[in-house]
């Protein structure tokens, strides 16, 4: 089979499971028998059977002297199911094709020696395409932080809305609540709420995954306890807040339904690279979309912790008199955008890469 046409049949397999695996990578698998498939498979759901296991279930008897190709090295521990590679040996599979290796300590190039112990042929790609594919699962189990997207609706001349209005047009606004549909947590900074009550769930496109974490971050705890994250449906209410804040206000908003996570202090502000940390620990938040303002996008930066940029630029010019910059003051840090995409959504256009930090 073509290795580019394998790749994308593996990469749109695993994208099915994209919004409901997390914190586990997405995976795809195919049988191939005789120039044929003879069974396909995706992880569909945390804690549901992997990729291969699939598979081969739907190859069957086929599977023996087949080639299996899948697009993540098979894992060979327990974990919430057993280890694939067990059954991919049982199977009586003659080769496995490997898109990339798992960074996972517990599995990492343990699967790939175990299929070769056992005397089947295993090749292993290392394709960029794989990596990218799971980059928030990379980041997650080797730093044990999330992976960060930062995005923001502004003019032409770089203003963001403090008003709780749409600045952006529909097909962009169901872009990102289909990311907010996708990413584990949807996060924004107490000014955010202040300003524009955001309900932070999914909304304009029908749900496939789960429903994101609402998470704010909330130094002081000035979160109104009439806000609409309390009011309107959607995921679990996280406030991270810190010992500045009141203790009886903390304890109204648990009664408002919100988890209050406490967060250290930084030179006065949140911790936010601990308060990361606690988000993928305890709450496996393997992924974050940032819809924060000046305050907290420039936060982000100089703590080097978001890694990766869109911004949806609208056809309005509002000058220095209306909105707020998209960025506060950055200090010392250097910032770089690779990978620079953009593309037309109706009147806006999206603008989006990677970060890097010098």
């Amino acid at each position: 089979m073509n290795e580019v046409v394998l790749r994308r049949k593996l990469i749109r397999l695993a994208l099915k499971g994209q919004g409901k695996v997390s914190p586990n990578p997405m995976v795809g698998a195919l049988v191939v028998k005789n120039g044929s498939v003879v069974g396909q498979g995706f992880h569909a759901c945390f804690g549901g059977p992997h990729a291969e296991v699939m598979a081969l279930r739907e190859a069957g008897d086929k599977a023996r002297n087949a080639a299996l190709y899948v697009s993540l090295e098979p894992c060979s521990h327990f974990g919430k199911t057993p280890p694939c590679v067990d059954l991919i040996i049982e199977s009586g599979i003659k080769s496995v094709w490997v898109g990339m290796t798992d960074p996972n300590p517990l599995v990492r190039g343990a699967g790939i020696s175990r299929l070769k112990r056992s005397n089947i042929a295993v090749e292993v790609a290392e394709h960029p395409d794989f990596y990218s594919l799971n980059r928030a699962f990379i980041k997650y189990i080797t730093q044990k932080t999330p992976w960060v997207l930062l995005k923001n609706a502004l003019t032409l001349d770089g203003r963001i809305n403090n008003q709780p209005e749409y600045l952006s047009g529909e097909k962009s606004l169901k872009l990102v609540h289909r990311w907010r549909d996708q990413y584990d947590a949807v996060a924004v900074g107490v000014n955010t709420v202040l300003s524009d009550n955001p309900a932070l769930n999914v909304r304009f496109v029908k749900p496939r995954g789960r429903p994101p974490l609402r998470t704010i971050f909330d130094r002081l705890g000035l979160t109104p306890l009439d806000s609409r994250v309390f009011d309107e449906p959607g995921g679990q209410v996280i406030i991270i807040t810190t010992s500045l804040a009141d203790e009886e206000k903390k304890e109204e908003l648990r009664k408002r339904g919100a988890l209050i996570m406490s967060a250290s202090l930084k030179n006065g502000k949140i911790d936010l690279q601990s308060a990361l940390k606690k988000l993928a620990a305890e709450k496996q938040v393997a992924s974050i979309l940032l819809e924060g303002g000046p305050n907290l996008n420039a936060a982000f930066l100089r703590e080097r912790l978001a890694d990766e940029l869109a911004f949806f630029y609208t056809p309005n010019l509002w000058g220095t008199e209306k909105g707020n910059p998209v960025v506060g003051v950055l200090e010392d840090v250097r910032a770089r955008v690779f990978n620079l995409k953009s593309r037309q959504l109706g009147p806006d256009i999206l603008v989006s890469g990677e970060i890097r930090y010098r």
